[in-house]
C-alpha cells in the first residue's frame, strides 16, 4: 500500500513538472509559428534567407542520436522491448531530447510543416523514464510498460485536448499489443489524464467545425468508403517515401558531411519558394488552414495541398524534428478535398473523412483516431459509427499496402 502511494506521488509530482514544460514548449512553438505565418502572409520573400538558414540549423540534430526523424516510432520501439528497461538511455539520451526540442522549434521559425504533438510525447515518456530510473528504489510498484503509458497518454491528451480520445487510446492500445498489464495500464493513463486537464486550457484545436449533417445511404457510405480505401493507400506510399528519403539523406550525414550541410539549405529554399507561391496555407501543421476551410473561407487550392504536403516532405528529409502526426490530419483533409471534386458529397464531409481515415492509417489506432477527430471537430456523437468504420479500412488498406510493397 504504502509502495502504491510512493509511485501516484512520483507521477503526480513528476507530471506536473513535466506539464511545466510543456507550457513552455508549447507557447514558444506558438508564437514561432505565429510569426511564421505572418511573415508569410506579409513578407513571404523573408523566408529565401530564414529557411535555408534555419533549417540548416535545426538539421545539425542528425549529430545527436535518434533526435529527428520518425520519432513516434521510436516511442513505439520502448513498447516493443520490455524486457530491456533500460533502452531509452541509448534511443533517446537526454542531450538528444534537447536537440529535438531546439529542432523543432527552430524549423517551425523557419516555415517547416512539422507537428508539436511527437515532441510533447517524446519529452513526457523519456523524461518520466529518466526520473523514474533516478528513484527506482523509491517506486518499486511502477513497472516500465505503466510508465510508458502514462508518459504516451499524458502527452497525447496535452496535444489533442481530448481525455475521451486518451481514455480510449490507452485501452485500445492494451488490447491490441495483448498486453497482459490492462488494468494497471488504464488506471495510471487515467491519472495521467487528470493531471493533463489540469494544465489544459479551453482553446479547442480546430474551433472553427460544426456538427455536419450526414447522410447513410448505399451511395453516400459506398463513397466514403472508396475515399477511406485511398487515404490509406495514399498514406502508406507518402510515408514510407518519406521515411525512405530521410534515411538516405542520413546515410549521406555518414558519408559526406559536406553534401550534408547542403542539402537542408537546397530544401530550405524549396520551402521558400512553396511559401512564396501558397501564401501562408503551407506553412506550419495546417491547423489555421482546417479552421479556415470549417469556417467558410476556402483556402484550399490545388497548388496550395500539394505545396504544404511537399513542405512537410521537405522540412521531414531535411533533418528538421518535429511529428508527423497532426500533419497526417492536415494531409487527409487535402485528399478529402482533392477526392470531393469527383464525388457529389458534401465538402466539409468528405475533408472530416479524409483526416480520420489518414490519421488512423499513419497513427495505427482505428477506434481512438475516430474519436480524436469527433471530439476536436465538435461532431455529433452519433457520427462516430461512419467514422469508426472508415479508421478500419484505411487501416487496413494501409497495412494491405505495405505489405504488398514490401514496406517494413
Amino acid at each position: 500500500m504504502i509502495s502504491q502511494i510512493k509511485s501516484i506521488i512520483f507521477i503526480i509530482i513528476t507530471l506536473c513538472i513535466i506539464g511545466y514544460i510543456y507550457k513552455v514548449y508549447e507557447t514558444t512553438y506558438e508564437q514561432f509559428s505565429l510569426n511564421a505565418t505572418t511573415k508569410a502572409e506579409t513578407n513571404p520573400k523573408i523566408f529565401y534567407v530564414l529557411s535555408p538558414i534555419f533549417f540548416w540549423i535545426a538539421s545539425n540534430a542528425f549529430l545527436f542520436k535518434n533526435a529527428n526523424g520518425p520519432l513516434m516510432s521510436r516511442i513505439k520501439s520502448l513498447f516493443y522491448n520490455l524486457n530491456e528497461p533500460a533502452k531509452f538511455k541509448t534511443l533517446i539520451p537526454l542531450a538528444s531530447l534537447f536537440a529535438l526540442v531546439i529542432s523543432s522549434l527552430t524549423a517551425v521559425y523557419g516555415g517547416g510543416a512539422l507537428g508539436s504533438e511527437a515532441i510533447l510525447i517524446s519529452i513526457s515518456v523519456i523524461l518520466l523514464l529518466f526520473a523514474s530510473d533516478f528513484f527506482k528504489n523509491n517506486i518499486k510498484q511502477l513497472h516500465i510498460e505503466n510508465l510508458l503509458y502514462i508518459g504516451y497518454i499524458f502527452g497525447f491528451t496535452f496535444a489533442f485536448r481530448s481525455p475521451l480520445a486518451s481514455a480510449v487510446l490507452a485501452i485500445e492500445k492494451s488490447l491490441m499489443s495483448h498486453s497482459n498489464n490492462l488494468i494497471t495500464n488504464a488506471l495510471y493513463s487515467f491519472i495521467a489524464i487528470a493531471i493533463a486537464y489540469f494544465f489544459m486550457n479551453d482553446e479547442k484545436m480546430f474551433y472553427s467545425a460544426t456538427p455536419q449533417k450526414y447522410t447513410y445511404d448505399l451511395s453516400s457510405v459506398l463513397q466514403y468508403a472508396i475515399l477511406a480505401l485511398l487515404c490509406g493507400i495514399f498514406a502508406s506510399l507518402f510515408f514510407n517515401f518519406m521515411y525512405k528519403m530521410y534515411f538516405a539523406v542520413k546515410n549521406v550525414y555518414s558519408n559526406n558531411y559536406i553534401i550534408f550541410n547542403i542539402i537542408p539549405i537546397v530544401l530550405g529554399l524549396c520551402v521558400a519558394a512553396i511559401i512564396n507561391n501558397t501564401d501562408a496555407v503551407s506553412v506550419g501543421e495546417g491547423k489555421k488552414s482546417i479552421n479556415a476551410m470549417f469556417s467558410g473561407e476556402n483556402v484550399y487550392t490545388i497548388k496550395n495541398v500539394i505545396g504544404h504536403i511537399a513542405n512537410i516532405l521537405f522540412t521531414f528529409v531535411s533533418g528538421c524534428s518535429g511529428g508527423l502526426i497532426i500533419p497526417s490530419i492536415s494531409i487527409g483533409s487535402y485528399v478529402g478535398f482533392l477526392y470531393n471534386k469527383m464525388t457529389t458529397l458534401p465538402l466539409m464531409q468528405t475533408l472530416i473523412v479524409g483526416m480520420t481515415s489518414v490519421f488512423s492509417a499513419f497513427f495505427g489506432y482505428p477506434v481512438a483516431s475516430a474519436v480524436v477527430i469527433q471530439t476536436i471537430l465538435n461532431q455529433n456523437v452519433d457520427v462516430l459509427p461512419l467514422l469508426i468504420m472508415m479508421s478500419y479500412i484505411s487501416y487496413f488498406s494501409y497495412k494491405y499496402s505495405n505489405e504488398q510493397f514490401a514496406f517494413s
